[in-house]
């Protein structure tokens, strides 16, 4: 959670306790693989220094290079139009408004 909230640069950020989970013992335990692909960045970005010309590939690259990894697979068909009302949504909402919208496109996405 304090990940999102720093890729998101949301200032408000709630502590959650996380209570360790132990399994009983003489219990095997079989951890699952998962297999995750990373979009590929173009060969050499250029970015406008006017953001609202930025295309969704440049987004991504941006995003990438500066290891925003998760918010890049949320921001998948953003432009620079869409990072501007983004920043702007942002900064007018309540954190956790803005999490539940970001919540609830991942999981759109997932049943499409």
């Amino acid at each position: 959670m304090k990940k999102l909230f720093k890729e998101l640069k949301a200032e408000d950020i709630c502590e959650t306790n996380v209570v360790p989970v132990r399994p009983k013992k003489d219990t095997a335990v079989i951890l699952p693989t998962v297999s995750v692909s990373i979009p590929k960045r173009s060969a050499s970005p250029i970015f406008s220094q006017n953001i609202l010309q930025w295309t969704q590939t440049q987004v991504q690259d941006w995003l990438l290079r500066h290891n925003l990894v998760q918010i890049s697979r949320l921001l998948t068909n953003y432009d620079g139009r869409s990072l501007i009302y983004l920043s702007k949504y942002m900064n007018n909402c309540q954190s956790q408004q803005i999490l539940n919208l970001l919540e609830e496109d991942s999981l759109r996405r997932i049943n499409e």
